[in-house]
């Protein structure tokens, strides 16, 4: 999600993930920090898909977090 957040990932990547800031225009809680949508799922399977856990991941950590270099965040997460 870090790569994916910062463009480092192959471009078939692309809209894999959606922002909540670009779903819609008016300010929430969840807009002003860097979150992405989460998908609904109704199935087991889903919840385990990358489209589901990856978001879910992302916006579990911390704001201050999220700006930090890729092997810098690795770290600091090992810790926490």
């Amino acid at each position: 999600m870090h790569d994916y957040h910062f463009n480092n990932l192959l471009p078939s990547f692309k809209g894999f993930f959606s922002q909540v800031s670009f779903l819609h225009d008016h300010n929430t809680r969840t807009t002003s920090r860097n979150t992405y949508y989460i998908d609904h799922t109704r199935t087991n399977y889903g919840r385990s898909s990358l489209r589901f856990q990856g978001p879910k991941a992302w916006n579990s950590i911390e704001e201050k977090f999220k700006t930090l270099k890729d092997q810098l965040l690795r770290r600091k997460l090992q810790k926490v």
